[in-house]
């Protein structure tokens, strides 16, 4: 029904050109995610443009939940946050070229 209000089709969305989306952008995803597939991973990194990772945690068992919830990590948060250093470094430097 939001589909069919939205778009006017009860079909699926329209395609978006993802190589407009800009953004630096790191995928984590795990071997066993039935939400976000690690095909689905690969497809996106191939798609966007500026992918600073496309993380596969490759223990059978992660699924999309224990990027959450799990009290095991799997050095998962760290990569996180490394990430998030390396955009924030881009960040100041771009801001340092600008002034």
């Amino acid at each position: 029904m939001g589909n069919l209000l939205r778009y006017g089709s009860a079909g699926p969305p329209p395609e978006y050109d993802l190589s407009k989306v800009t953004v630096p952008t790191a995928l984590y995803v795990g071997a066993a995610d039935r939400f976000a597939t690690p095909q689905d991973a690969d497809r996106l990194a191939e798609e966007l443009p500026n992918i600073l990772e496309n993380h596969l945690v490759e223990d059978p068992r992660w699924g999309h939940l224990h990027f959450g919830y799990s009290r095991h990590q799997g050095g998962v948060n760290e990569r996180v946050l490394s990430a998030m250093r390396r955009i924030d470094s881009e960040i100041q430097q771009v801001q340092l070229e600008i002034v």
